[in-house]
């Protein structure tokens, strides 16, 4: 037991053998708290920004789809809203021209007893004459409309919003070299007929306005436009056949090698070098004048179907 005893002293630092050399450190002896803190917020710090880097690289792609998403939502909310004016804008102006158009039976009662002075025959011829009434209520609803030729058209496949958007600012274009200073209220505008890929020219634009005056003020100016813009008044059914009916007798006049300087047309009249050559009666035939040899030919009566094709050019555009 004593040398066991002797033995553990021995290796006491105070014991011979230690004596003369230092005694070992650890590394850790010199590190601070303060050290350990701050290596502890660097890994800290390092492994967060590797999470979020991370994290955004996993997003990016869900990103780039909200993103589309939310553009695409836009563009439609766009172009719901282009869509909504322009049909607020066709029922404002229908109802103000509903507002601003005489009654049907008060029309109808000027149109076939205006000038009868209370004459009952009168009366009674004009009543017994219902197409004539309807063509007078018809040329009273189109007083406030006029049709534009000429106006370039967007192309097939464009949505209908933006064709309506565009031919609104081509017509206020118009309107605007016409007369600068007038600021003209249209109430709609639309194209007449159906798109054809064939067709050499664009579809007329039918205009509506809200005013007589800003009427008859672009009609006293349409001779300052510049071809081939064109504004012609828009006609009854009964003057779009008259038309087709005198354009078709000219068309074979010119075939017959007339020369174009020497045909006028004058209301339902066609006239060849200042001489009448024929006219148009009530029931859509085509009288010649017996002046001229050969009296009424193949085209003296246009078919009905005639009629048809040009009158399906006075409806809105349903493409």
């Amino acid at each position: 037991m004593a040398s066991q005893t002797t033995s553990d002293h021995d290796l006491t630092p105070d014991s011979p053998k230690n004596r003369g050399r230092p005694r070992k450190r650890s590394k850790l002896d010199d590190v601070t708290f303060s050290e350990v803190e701050r290596f502890f917020e660097q890994v800290e710090k390092k492994l967060s920004d590797s999470v979020a880097n991370l994290v955004a690289e996993a997003l990016s792609p869900l990103r780039q789809l909200i993103d589309e998403q939310l553009r695409s939502f836009k563009q439609r909310l766009e172009d719901m809203e282009a869509s909504f004016n322009a049909q607020i804008s066709e029922l404002t102006g229908k109802i103000q021209q509903l507002e601003s158009s005489p009654p049907v039976a008060t029309t109808y009662a000027a149109a076939v007893g205006s000038h009868a002075d209370n004459d009952t025959s009168a009366l009674s011829a004009g009543l017994t004459n219902p197409v004539t009434a309807r063509n007078e209520y018809s040329r009273s609803d189109n007083a406030l409309n006029l049709v534009f030729y000429g106006i370039s058209e967007s192309r097939k496949g464009t949505p209908k919003h933006t064709r309506y958007m565009a031919d609104h600012k081509k017509i206020t274009d118009v309107l605007t070299s016409l007369n600068a200073d007038n600021d003209y209220s249209v109430s709609i505008c639309y194209r007449l007929g159906r798109y054809s890929n064939t067709a050499q020219s664009p579809r007329p634009v039918l205009v509506k306005f809200n005013k007589a005056i800003d009427v008859s003020s672009i009609w006293s100016r349409r001779r300052a436009l510049q071809p081939p813009i064109v504004i012609k008044p828009q006609m009854t059914r009964e003057e779009r056949q008259v038309e087709t009916i005198l354009l078709r007798k000219r068309w074979g006049l010119i075939q017959s090698n007339v020369p174009k300087s020497e045909i006028r047309i004058n209301g339902r009249r066609l006239y060849v070098n200042g001489h009448l050559h024929g006219q148009v009666s009530e029931s859509s035939t085509y009288i010649a004048s017996p002046s001229f040899e050969g009296g009424t030919d193949d085209n003296s009566t246009v078919a009905h179907e005639g009629v048809d094709s040009l009158d399906n050019g006075e409806h809105p555009q349903s493409d």
